[in-house]
């Protein structure tokens, strides 16, 4: 990876940070825009291989995080950010940043889980869930605890941050 993708990587991500975990939102401003300099940046630098390198990478990562959003995993702008850091740094980077993104995610939960000390309730549900579908006809369960429907919500950016670090670390390791 060249230095100009990691500038406008960084900025992009470190713009990103700041506005999700100020205002739990990731302007389009931001995302076209880093998108629209990715696109840009490599198709003046290497042509048209460049321009189908960065449209591959956008491609992917709007893609890959389309599904996670469909899902209700994620938000609208965290797709689009995908979709920007793929346009600026490619399908493979994209891919492993998402991949760190979801490890630290989890990571993030479950500490989450464990200082509103609901870990083990969390994992019962979990368990009694899977006895329920394999004997749905014999077993009813019933939920002391009204919160189950809440759920815990934190900025992605809080993820992604680190995971963008990290792929770009063993990007020059």
């Amino acid at each position: 990876m060249d230095t100009g993708s990691i500038v406008l990587l960084s900025v992009c991500m470190l713009i990103a940070l700041i506005t999700d975990t100020t205002r739990m939102i990731i302007p389009n401003t931001l995302t076209v825009g880093g998108a629209a300099a990715g696109l840009l940046y490599h198709t003046t630098i290497s042509g048209w291989e460049g321009f189908l390198f960065s449209f591959a990478g956008l491609a992917s990562g709007f893609g890959l995080l389309v599904l996670l959003y469909a899902f209700g995993g994620i938000g609208a702008g965290d797709v689009k950010l995908f979709g920007a850091i793929g346009a600026i740094t490619g399908t493979l980077f994209v891919i492993e940043c998402l991949m760190y993104s979801i490890i630290y995610g989890a990571f993030i939960g479950i500490l989450l889980f464990i200082i509103k000390k609901q870990l083990l309730y969390r994992i019962s549900k979990i368990y009694y869930q899977m006895i329920s579908l394999m004997w749905a006809d014999k077993v009813k369960i019933r939920w002391r605890n009204g919160s189950e429907n809440q759920y815990m919500q934190f900025p992605f950016m809080y993820a992604v941050f680190p995971a963008g670090l990290t792929s770009l670390y063993y990007a020059f390791m």
